[in-house]
């Protein structure tokens, strides 16, 4: 069978067609609204939201998340349709544009390697590896080996698994189907590819009761706004922050736009370095788009670092006005490397208790070298960091205990997996003689 890529195509178009709908539905617009019709949904059904939880608490019932699931919902629908109302405002006037959402997530046909007469189609033959080994085994394999350290893995794969066994695993990982991408999900951490990305607006009564708009542009790296003197003007500043946002992302999925499964956990999931040139190219950008349509703002944003170590705990960097500053900071927390430890008190995959110790110790050190060039004093630091170590000690030993716990139970389910196999291809090899 000719692989020609179409077929892939036609699906990814199609979901990102439901997706488009879905949201032009969730703000009541057409498919043609413009960038002015887009701002002004977005306001209104935000501040309908806003509204809507404030009435909620007074009256005592409601629960905090859902008000913030919303406005996540909302800013990532607003966010891709901005995309899209730029790609229409600048598509080129021979043929049809393609907008830039479908531009990111569409892959051109990869053709085919022509290979001699004796070497035969691969395609068929990693077919036929594979089809000796039902689907169900295979995946159950895939799946015990993700859980075992990488050191466990290579000796399961050396020692237990047969030739036959590995070549048919091989060849099945790579016909398979890459994971499912949710819309705006961020590539920080190993497990991260399925949570949106944070937008959210806030009001502070110890600045005046003034409102602020902030969103998470991935990999720790934050921004936010000066404090508004009214909910309108932080929605505004919101929606400024979302289009940058969004041409972020453009630019910092590189795996994405080539059709990579990234988001597989054998995989990287994210370029830093383009992540990192991506974000102040994405605000100068949008400043000059918000010049030439008039929808130039007067509002001052921030940008902080943060590194989550545990649940609920962080290390955040000062607050810039300056966002290659912010990134100045993003690198020295290590956040380019990832977390030490995800929220939840679980080890990064592949990682190792030890490793987790060795980032601790570079992350807090660093830390306090850049809150001490601040001015902070140095006993303030020593008692800040012993209650985070405290605290990080505790997550990093409950970790160690689960993933030893985890890799035990894989190793237990592995050879328990490989042994049913091996006596089912005996009695199939009885029940032919």
């Amino acid at each position: 069978m000719d692989m020609t890529g179409k077929g892939d195509i036609f699906i990814v178009t199609c979901a990102f067609s439901a997706m488009q709908n879905r949201y032009h539905r969730l703000l009541n617009l057409k498919a043609s609204a413009s960038q002015q019709e887009l701002d002004a949904a977005f306001e209104c059904k935000v501040l309908a939201a806003v509204e809507a939880r404030r009435a909620q608490s007074y009256r005592g019932r409601g629960s905090a998340s859902a008000p913030t699931k919303q406005l996540e919902e909302l800013a990532a629908a607003y966010e891709a349709l901005s995309l899209d109302c730029e790609a229409r405002v600048s598509q080129r006037p021979q043929g049809t544009a393609v907008s830039q959402s479908q531009r990111r997530l569409v892959v051109p046909p990869t053709p085919m390697r022509s290979h001699g007469p004796s070497e035969g189609p691969r395609i068929g033959r990693g077919q036929h590896l594979a089809g000796r080994f039902s689907e169900g085994f295979l995946q159950k394999l895939f799946d015990i080996l993700k859980r075992l350290s990488p050191e466990q893995r290579r000796m399961a794969i050396q020692e237990q698994l047969s030739q036959s066994q590995r070549l048919a695993l091989e060849e099945w990982m790579i016909r398979r189907p890459a994971p499912k991408l949710s819309g705006h999900a961020q590539s920080g951490s190993g497990n991260s590819c399925s949570r949106p990305l944070g937008a959210h607006i806030w009001s502070c009564a110890a600045d005046g009761g003034r409102f602020f708009a902030g969103v998470h542009l991935g990999r720790g790296l934050n921004a936010q706004s000066a404090g508004c003197h009214d909910l309108p003007s932080a929605v505004t500043a919101l929606a400024s922050l979302l289009r940058w946002r969004g041409k972020c992302l453009q630019v910092v999925r590189p795996a994405v736009c080539r059709g990579s499964t990234a988001s597989s956990p054998m995989a990287p999931t994210l370029n830093q370095e383009a992540f990192a040139c991506g974000v102040p190219e994405a605000f100068r950008s949008e400043d000059a788009a918000g010049l030439s349509s008039g929808r130039a703002s007067q509002q001052k944003f921030f940008f902080q670092a943060r590194l989550s170590f545990v649940k609920g705990f962080r290390l955040s960097g000062p607050m810039r006005s300056d966002a290659a500053a912010a990134l100045s900071d993003w690198r020295r927390l290590g956040c380019d490397s990832g977390e030490s430890l995800i929220p939840g008190a679980q080890l990064r995959r592949n990682g190792s208790p030890e490793a987790a110790a060795v980032r601790w110790a570079e992350t807090w050190q660093a830390w306090a070298s850049m809150w001490s060039e601040r001015g902070k004093s140095q006993s303030d630091l020593e008692q800040t960091l012993a209650r985070m170590e405290a605290k990080w000690r505790s997550a990093c030993e409950q970790a160690s205990t689960l993933m030893r716990g985890a890799q035990a139970r894989a190793a237990m389910q592995l050879s328990r997996l490989l042994a049913r196999k091996q006596l089912s291809q005996a009695a199939c090899a009885r029940t032919k003689k």
